[in-house]
Parts: C-alpha cells; structure tokens; sequence
C-alpha cells in the first residue's frame, strides 16, 4: 500500500501537481487572448456596455491574475514572501469563481423569470460563498520549501474544504435547476434535447460541475498537501471557462424594434400560425449582438409577443437559423 507521506512520494505527487498547473494555466492564456476580441468589441462601441459585463471581466481579469501568480511561485528561483503569494493566491481565484458562479446564477434565474424564489436561493448561497471565501483567505498560511524551491500551502484542507464544497454543491443545484427549468420548455422537446442544451451552453456547465466533485474528494480524503492542490486550478480554470463563454454565447442581448435593428445585425420576425393563417408581425426582436471580429453574422435570437423568450432553434430553417 502507498504510504502518501513517504518524503518521495510527496515531493513526486508536488512534480505532477507542478506540471498539471503549467498545462491548466497555459490553457487559460490562450483562452483569454483567443475571446480577447469579443472584449475588444465592448471597448469599440460595437457592443453596448451592459452592468453583467463587469462580472464577465471580473471573472476574466481575476483567474488570469491567479493564473500569473501562480506561475510566479511554482517558478521562483529565490525564496519570496510566501504569506502575501498565497494569501493573493486565495483571493483572485476564489473571486473569480465567486463571479463564475455568479454569472451561471444570472442565467438560472434568467430561466425561471426571476421568481422570488430562485432569486432569494441564489442570493442566499452567493453570501455563504463569499463568507467562507474571507475565512479561506484569513487562515491561509504558506511557508518555503527549500527542497521543492516553492512555497508549499499549510493545512490547505481546512482553509479550502469548506469553501470548495460549499461551490460544488452551489453550482450543482443551480445546474439542476436550468436543466429543471429549459426541460419545461416546449423547443427543448421540439428540436432535441441534447443540440437545445448544447447551445444553451449547459455542456460546459456539466464539465464544471464534474471538475469540482474530484477536487472536493481529494481534499476530503487528505492525502498529502500535494495531492490536496491537484486539481483545485483545473476546477478554477474550467469553472471561468465555462461561465464566461456562456455568458458571451448567451448574455449579451440587445432589445431593440426589428425595424431599427443596425444593417450588419441579423432580423428575423417570428411567424406565429393560427388556423390556416400566418401572422408575420412580431410585437419586438430580440437581437444577439453577433458582430466578431470578422464583422460576420454568428448567431441570432428573437422574441415572440409577450414575455416567452424564443430560442435559437426555433428559428433554424430561416437563413440565420444554424449557429
């Protein structure tokens, strides 16, 4: 049997935890810069500015300072300030995951029409996040290694468990509940399930919510300390990924009249059928803003009279239908 506190295997599980950072953290480079034109596009004017956007770059901006803090540690050739590093090292991931969270909670009360309800379970389990966030960050403590030329973190089980449960089990129910709430949906049934809940964006939902559950099993069963951080920056990075790309696939609408719709945004009315008539008026659009950097169309999505949202798919045999 592995004895998990043999020196050796310490110092080996810390070599691969090292080498799974560097991956996990140069994905996270290449995402950024590759969707740095959607950001671009906001600066430009060619999007409006819309309050949700702040979160959106929050979550950005506070993984890819983790991330570069992180490679600062795992990298320094002298020793440095281990309490300030991983005190940092608390702060800009948690934050960012507490925004990611955020971002998907918007998208499940979005769902749910904003019930009373979703809001009051989203709010409440955002505020317990942030409050086991600060206690995380107080107790966090770090020290040097000499031997692994890195700080090593400090009975990281009670600094992080809590906290890493508490957003597994968070980001669990509200996945449950968008599933719960688009399965109600009449297009779910009429168009597939599994290309509705692709372009929803729940797929990368459901890999985020897989991505905590073996961190939150490692912390548990306590192996060593370096088997403890193993995954906890894949779950960080995979969790950013996938709400911001939600929020960009999703998020970023624009109401406006189709008669007013700019030249280079797609317009499809709604045609509603009633009998053996066609009523080809549509009380408002609801337009993606689809410019990328190319300047082409991506993506569209409109609203039918009243408050029911129309989703992509139900325009699929119009021109601009396929995404």
């Amino acid at each position: 049997m592995v004895n998990y506190d043999d020196p050796a295997v310490v110092a080996s599980d810390y070599l691969a935890v090292i080498k799974l950072q560097h991956v996990f953290c140069g994905l996270y480079i290449w995402e950024w810069a590759r969707t740095l034109p959607y950001e671009f596009s906001f600066y430009t004017g060619k999007r409006p500015w819309r309050w949700t956007l702040a979160l959106y770059l929050t979550c950005r901006y506070s993984i890819l300072a983790a991330v570069i803090n992180l490679l600062v540690g795992f990298n320094a050739s002298q020793p440095i300030h281990c309490l300030v590093w991983v005190k940092f090292e608390f702060l800009f991931p948690y934050l960012g995951v507490l925004t990611a969270s955020l971002l998907i909670a918007l998208r499940a009360a979005a769902i749910w029409h904003f019930h009373p309800a979703m809001l009051t379970l989203a709010g409440v389990s955002l505020l317990a996040q942030l409050a086991l966030q600060i206690r995380s960050i107080v107790i966090a403590s770090a020290s040097w290694d000499s031997q692994m030329h890195a700080c090593t973190l400090k009975d990281g089980v009670h600094a992080s468990l809590p906290l890493l449960s508490a957003t597994f089990g968070v980001d669990a129910v509200l996945l449950l509940l968008m599933l719960i709430g688009l399965v109600r949906r009449r297009e779910a049934r009429k168009f597939g399930m599994w290309a509705f809940l692709m372009k929803q964006g729940l797929v990368w939902l459901i890999v985020a919510a897989v991505a905590e559950l073996p961190t939150v099993v490692l912390l548990a069963l306590n192996l060593n300390d370096a088997l403890n951080l193993l995954f906890q920056t894949p779950e960080m990075i995979i969790l950013a990924i996938a709400a911001t790309n939600m929020y960009r696939s999703l998020s970023d609408f624009l109401h406006v009249d189709g008669s007013n719709l700019p030249a280079n945004n797609a317009t499809v009315d709604f045609a509603r059928s009633s009998g053996s008539t066609r009523d080809h008026r549509a009380s408002r659009a609801l337009s993606m803003h689809t410019l990328n950097h190319d300047n082409k169309v991506h993506a569209i999505q409109v609203f039918r009279p009243g408050t029911d949202p129309i989703f992509e798919g139900e325009v699929e045999g119009t021109p601009y239908g396929k995404v």
